[in-house]
């Protein structure tokens, strides 16, 4: 009844690709970076009594419909990277992983927004549980966004670089005929 909204296989496919390709387990830093640190985060934001008033819910629901936005034109810029490597599986590989980063955010986001709209609620009780959450998928979601910006920038520089590269060799061949 609800595959098609079954978001399981996005947040495997995010946890996988914190795994180490020769462990094949996650290390301790990404438990420390993606689980303790978002947890620690939102546990000082409620310890320090830090509420959202009506204009931080307006900012976060815009901020993240903007960055949503932003991610999807980035999935598209994959999808021509991937059309364009043809059978390179390793850049194919980090590119599959870099797409499921981008969904996972994606997703971190838009559960974000759904909370921020129930931050509203009468009980404070269910509120604070609901800020709790929120400040988590928040911290998430600025450490995956950051992954993401590293690894497309990667892949980006990479691909400058073989452009380069194979400028490189044209212009030479170009030379070489004018120097004939």
């Amino acid at each position: 009844m609800f595959d098609k909204i079954n978001i399981a296989q996005i947040v495997r496919s995010h946890l996988d690709t914190l795994k180490n390709d020769n462990t094949k387990k996650a290390g301790v830093d990404d438990y420390l970076t993606f689980l303790v640190l978002p947890g620690a985060i939102a546990f000082a934001l409620i310890v320090f009594d830090v509420r959202l008033n009506e204009r931080a819910t307006n900012i976060i629901i815009t901020s993240l419909s903007i960055l949503v936005g932003l991610l999807f034109n980035v999935i598209v810029l994959l999808f021509d990277l991937v059309s364009k490597n043809g059978k390179r599986s390793l850049k194919n590989r980090i590119l599959k992983e870099v797409l499921a980063n981008i969904t996972f955010a994606v997703l971190l986001a838009i559960i974000s927004i759904i909370l921020t709209l129930l931050a509203n609620l009468p009980n404070t009780c269910v509120v604070r549980v609901v800020e709790f959450c929120l400040y988590f998928l928040l911290s998430q979601f600025l450490l995956t966004s950051l992954m993401v910006l590293k690894r497309i920038y990667l892949l980006f520089r990479n691909e400058i670089d073989e452009l380069e590269r194979s400028g490189t060799a044209g212009n030479q061949a170009e030379q070489a005929i004018e120097d004939d």
